[in-house]
């Protein structure tokens, strides 16, 4: 079921990848059960995140609201994060 949910998201926003990810209500750790296109290297780094990781999944379930990144070379939050995000995909 969540995979069609993707699906369906990656074809609406005409996106080349994407996932879903559950937190664990015990840990508070996000992890993902669906994705499609993303590169094995990067899905090694971030399968599962935790609260203390400074990833906007992780910003956005811990405020409770979407985290928007423009451009990630240019965010002071997230610039550290660039290479990481070239291994997606």
């Amino acid at each position: 079921m969540l995979a069609e949910v993707l699906e369906a998201a990656i074809e609406l926003t005409e996106a080349d990848f994407g996932s879903v990810r559950l937190r664990d209500p015990v840990s508070g750790d996000l992890e993902i059960v669906a994705q499609r296109g993303l590169a094995v290297p990067f899905l090694e780094r971030v399968r599962r995140l935790t609260p203390s990781d400074p990833y906007p999944p992780m910003h956005a379930a811990l405020r409770g609201r979407r985290v928007v990144v423009e451009d990630i070379e240019q965010d002071p939050d997230y610039r550290s994060l660039v290479e990481l995000t070239r291994l997606a995909g």
